[in-house]
């Protein structure tokens, strides 16, 4: 083998051996590049997965937002109806306790009313249940309880006069606390008796009273109602209180 042909062959064996090398190179790098374009295809796929429930959750935190916005509106719309509503019911509430005695009051005078007009079942109808009736003078003294008693007691009084008007020497006195009331008031009773076999022609005449009335409110009713109450009476003639007035006869027919 002459020296041309041999280093042809030396220079073929070369280029062999780097053709090789550099398939097995590309080969390689190939591989590489198809597994790290495989990763990439992957990590692109859970980007646009991720990124699609970003976009997803942010529209529910828009509309979650947007509804607290809204219920917050409302939650402020309603504090504001709250608090005028409290300040209507504070203002309600003060006016109805301001008012408290001047109802007191009304039920006093209705009580005393129904006593002139001679009325027991109008009488009985402020007392609570087991209220007391202390009587003090008079044929009637004596401590009355309950509605049994008490009812007996005033058809007794309306059964002594046949005729009652009463004034109040003063205003009355009238005191409210909470649920507890008092009145208390210096009243004249004119009363003109009944006939009787020892006196067949009475005069009329005047019962001094002092009243001290308790009451209790009941809330199962939302009303007032006497629990103890004091009759004070001493009986005077007329004279005593119109000095020179002769008392005369009372005639209910004439």
């Amino acid at each position: 083998m002459d020296g041309k042909l041999i280093g042809v062959t030396a220079v073929a064996i070369v280029f062999l051996i780097a053709a090789a090398s550099l398939g097995y190179m590309y080969s390689s790098v190939t591989s590489s590049y198809n597994s790290l374009k495989s990763k990439y295809n992957i990590i692109n796929q859970n980007l646009t997965q991720t990124k699609n429930e970003i976009n997803s959750l942010s529209g529910e935190l828009s509309s979650l937002n947007s509804s607290y916005n809204n219920l917050h509106n409302e939650f402020l719309s309603l504090n504001s109806s709250y608090t005028s509503l409290n300040s209507s019911y504070k203002q309600v509430i003060s006016q109805y306790n301001n008012q408290q005695p001047n109802v007191v009051l009304s039920l006093a005078m209705s009580h005393w009313n129904d006593i002139a007009i001679e009325n027991a079942s109008l009488v009985i109808q402020q007392y609570a249940p087991n209220a007391v009736l202390h009587w003090i003078g008079g044929p009637l003294t004596g401590n009355y309880t309950g509605i049994q008693q008490i009812n007996a007691t005033w058809s007794k009084f309306n059964s002594l006069y046949e005729y009652v008007v009463w004034y109040s020497l003063v205003p009355p006195t009238v005191v409210v606390h909470g649920t507890s009331a008092m009145v208390y008031a210096p009243l004249q009773f004119v009363v003109f008796p009944f006939p009787t076999s020892s006196n067949p022609t009475p005069h009329e005449l005047v019962l001094n009273v002092t009243e001290e009335l308790y009451y209790s409110y009941n809330s199962s009713i939302t009303n007032w109602q006497l629990s103890n109450e004091y009759w004070i009476v001493h009986p005077i003639p007329i004279s005593d209180v119109a000095p020179g007035y002769t008392g005369s006869v009372y005639n209910a027919t004439s």
